[in-house]
């Protein structure tokens, strides 16, 4: 549509848009392995009916699928799956939390240099937020180098067969 107005001789265009956005739902579930969760479940594994009967030991095979299926549902109770929060789902893998206590403690510096701006607060935000991400950029450096290390060592296992076909006799 178009907007008339005497005031300008631009005639200003508009639309309406019913745009439905699907919305992915990527978030993984995970297990939580809390302080909690863990005394729990070995305060009652002990209270639980037993994994595997005297009964069922006679042949190896079943004996194991049974003590496996039984195991896996007293594994399931006590570390069950949940879907990872969209606060934790953002995190990067590098920022570990001690990370997080020195960006928290950043900002609330910058917060102090804000509310009271003067040059020793400003000294003090900067040189603790320059350390803050010489940490980070260490911390991302190192996570990435052992990705790629374990990849190397993938690709020259993969590799190592395939030298003696490659090179000339």
């Amino acid at each position: 549509g178009n907007l008339i107005t005497d005031l300008s001789d631009h005639l200003p265009n508009f639309t309406f848009l019913d745009l439905k956005t699907p919305t992915t739902n990527n978030r993984p579930y995970v297990r939580l392995f809390t302080e909690n969760n863990i005394n729990s479940f070995t305060e009652n594994l002990h209270a639980e009916s037993a994994l595997i009967d005297d009964s069922d030991l006679t042949e190896t095979n079943h004996a194991y699928d049974i003590f496996s299926t039984n195991y896996l549902n007293l594994f399931n109770k006590y570390f069950p799956y949940k879907r990872l929060s969209r606060k934790k789902c953002k995190d990067k893998p590098y920022i570990t939390s001690g990370l997080k206590v020195s960006i928290r403690t950043k900002n609330n510096l910058y917060h102090k240099y804000l509310n009271n701006p003067n040059d020793l607060n400003k000294a003090i935000w900067k040189r603790y937020r320059n350390k803050t991400n010489n940490c980070i950029k260490r911390a991302e450096e190192k996570y990435y180098r052992t990705i790629l290390r374990s990849q190397k060592i993938v690709a020259e296992a993969y590799g190592k067969p395939l030298v003696k076909y490659l090179t000339k006799k």
